[in-house]
């Protein structure tokens, strides 16, 4: 389990990772739940509600290695704040 933080910038979208064939998210939840997601061209995306300041996602998944490399929290989740529950 992640949690992830994102600063939120007046209204931009917030791509968040999505299953795939080296990914996959087993759950995902944004708050606040009053967060609009959406998809584009297959990327998860969400778009924090007016006047947020910090979105935050709690999310648990399996990645798989590409050439022998698991993607680290901090690559799936760029620009947030995170913390790595699997390691407390």
């Amino acid at each position: 389990m992640v949690t992830a933080a994102f600063v939120c910038a007046d209204g931009m979208p917030i791509e968040l990772p999505a299953s795939s064939d080296l990914l996959t998210v087993l759950s995902l939840q944004v708050e606040p739940t009053t967060a609009i997601e959406f998809w584009r061209a297959g990327r998860r995306f969400v778009r924090p509600p007016d006047g947020c300041l910090l979105l935050r996602v709690d999310c648990c998944y399996r990645a798989y290695s590409v050439s022998g490399t698991v993607p680290t929290p901090e690559q799936l989740f760029p620009s947030a704040r995170v913390q790595d529950k699997t390691q407390l």
